[in-house]
């Protein structure tokens, strides 16, 4: 089974905090209309440091953290691992919004603020 809404928001949240002491400032650097956690390229890692896969030579990330921080998932049925990555995709957007709304307005933004958001699958 994939993960849960509750695992998949611990887990980004864990990796928002790895890219906010090691990125300053990487909401500002994501195009959130392409942000793809399925992605090679559009995912996270991938807009931040050219591809998911140069991203382990340019950061202290190990195999295990990338699960661990919500910048991929586990290898599920091809069903379930598509459920996860849309599910890490919104809780990413989530995670930046906050950023980026708190940068903006000068407010902290609980993330209780923004809402849940809203998981369609087809």
């Amino acid at each position: 089974m994939g993960s849960t809404t509750a695992s998949a928001e611990r887990r980004v949240a864990r990796g928002a905090k790895f890219l906010d002491e090691r990125v300053p400032n990487w909401e500002q650097r994501i195009n959130l209309e392409r942000l793809d956690i399925s992605s090679d390229t559009d995912c996270v890692l991938g807009q931040l440091f050219g591809t998911y896969v140069e991203s382990f030579g340019k950061t202290p990330l190990s195999n295990d953290q990338d699960l661990e921080f919500g910048f991929y998932t586990t290898e599920y049925a091809e069903e379930e691992q598509d459920d996860d990555f849309l599910l890490l995709t919104m809780y990413w957007k989530r995670e930046a919004l906050i950023r980026l709304n708190r940068r903006s307005t000068g407010v902290i933004t609980e993330t209780s603020d923004v809402g849940e958001p809203e998981l369609v699958l087809a």
